[in-house]
């Protein structure tokens, strides 16, 4: 029995761990419209993908908690034989974007075999209210990835970094009746 209760709650922590990571796989890539961006929601707690010369990614981040609060962005790149460096522009707004390029903060990130990896931070403010528009534009090389995280993950404060699972709800209401079941077999 304990072995059962163990492989289920391993499938459990296993489920839960996975839901608070996006990949762009998971999207089939991300939206290169900036009318219509890749909906990051509530509970995530971190983001990859790539690019290469050219491609631009749109990010919607909903569900962030309201207030001050930090966002990491890390990039990189898979060395390759290219002497080229990789250069990356990214505009951050809290409604949608208009057009491409049109937000309140910028930076801008070079990469190349001397700096093969930077982190910028997008520090938000207390007005902040929850949602963050973002464009990445690559604007040469190729093989950049990058890595977002917050500093709450992307759920608010108090609330869980990962939604429950409804899977999991499943597995409460069977260990409670394999529980009921074996304290009536104790008594009887």
């Amino acid at each position: 029995m304990r072995k059962i209760l163990a492989a289920i709650a391993l499938v459990a922590i296993s489920s839960t761990a996975q839901a608070a990571t996006v990949s762009e796989a998971d999207f089939g890539g991300f939206s290169s419209d900036a009318k219509k961006p890749s909906e990051i929601t509530r509970g995530t707690a971190f983001v990859s993908g790539t690019g290469e010369k050219g491609d631009s990614d749109f990010l919607h981040f909903s569900g962030l908690g309201a207030g001050s609060q930090d966002i990491y962005l890390d990039f990189g790149f898979v060395a390759d034989k290219s002497p080229a460096g990789r250069s990356v522009n990214y505009v951050w707004r809290f409604d949608p974007f208009p057009g491409a390029w049109q937000g309140v903060g910028h930076g801008n990130v070079s990469l190349g075999r001397h700096k093969p990896t930077d982190k910028q931070v997008i520090s938000l403010g207390e007005n902040f209210q929850g949602d963050l528009f973002l464009q990445l534009t690559f604007n040469s090389g190729t093989g950049t990835y990058y890595n977002i995280s917050t500093s709450g993950g992307a759920a608010s404060p108090g609330s869980a970094a990962v939604p429950l699972p409804a899977g999991m709800v499943l597995i409460l209401t069977a260990l409670g009746a394999l529980g009921f079941v074996a304290r009536r077999r104790r008594m009887a």
